[in-house]
């Protein structure tokens, strides 16, 4: 009988778990930033929106007015994040809904949890509950427009936030870049083979990211009872690192150290064939990856043989 190998598109279709490991952060990046001519200072409430530019997205968030034209960070009360403007009182913000408020403030800068994700391309709104008062100096602005940007106080005039067109505070956001995980993709050729020949396993392994990186990318793949490696393995790997295979009994397939670069993607191909006429599940297992920051996503892609 003649088995027929059945295999979805691609791997992130199935379930998936990324889990961070607890390793050294990687330096920040300044996501957007105003620190143009001193113009004016002034000690009321402050708001601030800027848009993030492409790339990202970022994690490990903080932000930071100025007291100055860009040198020294000011920060006090609690900072609250939104995607939309913020049309209400100071003194109302804690009992708003933003996507995010800061957890603390560290030399000058309002800090976020690690779970918030700052998004390319998007726009954000940053609002501080304390008088700027509290801030040495206060806050410094300058008259300038910014793409994407403005700024919004409280309260002279008025009991709510309110845009000032033209004008933006100071300030600066910076996080750390987070990478996408790989994507795999597994094909047989052809889709169709006979008992005891081999025939090609291909892992197509993509990177995502537009500006970053992958490396030290692992997995290992245990085939299934009654699909062997073949004898020779024929191993093409373009992936960079390295691909061992072991056969007959327990015929693993492993790759370490691979490497790709934004956007690139690479293949790697085993010559396998089946012992029986039934239907086999080949789970790839966990990808393992390093850079920016070291995660490990686990994703299963399946693979039937058919009589």
């Amino acid at each position: 009988m003649r088995p027929r190998f059945i295999y979805p598109s691609v791997c992130s279709t199935m379930a998936a778990i990324i889990a961070l490991c607890a390793l050294p952060l990687p330096a920040e990046t300044i996501v957007e930033q105003t620190t143009g001519t001193q113009n004016v200072r002034q000690a009321v409430f402050f708001g601030q929106s800027f848009t993030t530019p492409g790339g990202g997205p970022w994690r490990n968030i903080t932000f930071s007015f100025f007291s100055d034209r860009g040198v020294t960070p000011a920060a006090g009360g609690v900072a609250f994040v939104f995607t939309s403007a913020y049309a209400g009182r100071p003194s109302a913000l804690s009992a708003s809904l933003p996507v995010a408020r800061s957890t603390g403030i560290s030399n000058g800068s309002y800090v976020f949890d690690p779970s918030f994700v700052l998004q390319p391309n998007t726009r954000y709104f940053v609002y501080a509950n304390t008088i700027a008062a509290n801030i040495p100096g206060g806050i410094n602005l300058s008259i300038a427009s910014m793409a994407g940007g403005n700024l919004f106080t409280c309260c002279i005039g008025g009991l709510t936030f309110r845009a000032r067109p033209g004008s933006n505070a100071n300030f600066r956001v910076s996080g750390s870049p987070v990478a996408e995980p790989p994507v795999m993709i597994q094909r047989f050729t052809p889709a169709r083979v006979k008992l005891y020949t081999t025939h090609a396993l291909y892992f197509e392994i993509r990177n995502p990211n537009h500006h970053q990186a992958l490396t030290g990318i692992a997995f290992t793949d245990s085939l299934p009872s009654g699909l062997v490696i073949g004898t020779p393995g024929n191993v093409s790997n373009n992936c960079g690192g390295s691909v061992t295979v072991t056969s007959p009994v327990s015929s693993v397939i492993a790759l370490s150290g691979g490497t790709l670069g934004p956007q690139a993607s690479c293949t790697i191909s085993v010559d396998v064939k089946a012992l029986k006429p039934e239907q086999f599940t080949n789970n790839t297992g966990a990808i393992h990856w390093v850079a920016p920051l070291r995660l490990r996503s686990r994703s299963t892609t399946q693979i039937r043989a058919l009589s």
